[in-house]
Order: structure tokens, then sequence, then C-alpha cells
């Protein structure tokens, strides 16, 4: 279970974002294990075409609440280009300490109300598709993803962005 608050400023042709961040995993040893860590972004464009995005997240290392054990800090970068109206190729780069992870997809916009996304990555070697539906100021999300390792996993999230 993940919970997430945050804001962005804009800085000149770019945008600086921070959010804290609340994250529970399943209960093991009669332990709740949670960690509360903040994130940090920075993502602007480069041309009209070309935009960037930066983020740092747990860049302190916290620790795990409950059993004291520290938690990694992972660094991400992603490029996007636009190759008409609004459709979309993205690149990125995940490094977790460990081992660098890349990443390609691509983002279309079917109409005001409905996107689809597709995506393909490796380190766990997966593939995934995913959408977006707005309504108002709401917008929900979700995913299907098969990976190498935990075979066929989903999500679902919903977002609100004022007017």
């Amino acid at each position: 279970t993940r919970a997430r608050v945050g804001l962005s400023l804009p800085v000149n042709r770019l945008r600086l974002g921070a959010r804290w961040s609340l994250e529970q995993w399943f209960p093991s040893e009669n332990q709740q294990p949670f960690r509360i860590y903040p994130e940090i972004a920075l993502w602007g464009s480069l041309h009209s075409d070309w935009s960037f995005a930066l983020s740092c997240v747990n860049p302190f290392e916290v620790r795990w609440l409950t059993t004291k054990v520290r938690s990694e800090r992972t660094m991400q970068f992603e490029m996007q280009h636009r190759i008409w109206s609004e459709n979309t190729l993205h690149l990125g780069w995940k490094n977790n300490g460990l081992e660098n992870r890349w990443s390609a997809g691509a983002h279309w916009r079917l109409n005001n109300q409905f996107e689809l996304t597709t995506g393909c990555g490796t380190g766990s070697q997966w593939m995934a598709v995913g959408w977006l539906v707005r309504w108002k100021s709401w917008a929900f999300h979700g995913v299907l993803e098969m990976g190498r390792l935990k075979g066929w996993t989903y999500g679902i999230a919903c977002s609100w962005r004022s007017s």
C-alpha cells in the first residue's frame, strides 16, 4: 500500500516538485513494515517536441520504521519525444544502487477522456499496458503488467488536478 502527497512549482521553463510517500508492505514476523520518505523531481521541456524528467526517490535512504533496515535510494531519468499531436515515445533509465534498468514505451491520447500507454523494460523483464480515464478534475488509472518474476499483476489509482 502506498499513499503520496506532493506539490510542484514552476521555475522558469521547468517545474520542481516534492512529495512525501508512506509505504507499507505485507506483515512479517508480527510486524507491519512501513516507511515514510521524500521524493524530489525536476522536469521540463528542452524543445517543443522533447521533454525530460529527473527524480530521486528516498534521497536520504530512510530506514523501515519497524525493522530499522535502510532502504535504497533510487535515481530515475526519462526522455520523451512527441511524434505527432498527443502521441509520445518514452525512454527511461532507473538505478537503485544495485543495477541499471532501461525502459521504453509509447503513449496515445485517444480523446480528451481516454489515454492508452504501453511499455517494456529490463531488470525483471516486464511489459505492460495501461489506461487513463478522465472525468471532470479526476483521472482514473489502471495497468496490467506481465513480468518474469511476478507473472501477471495489476494496479489501479485515482488522481485529482485543480482546473
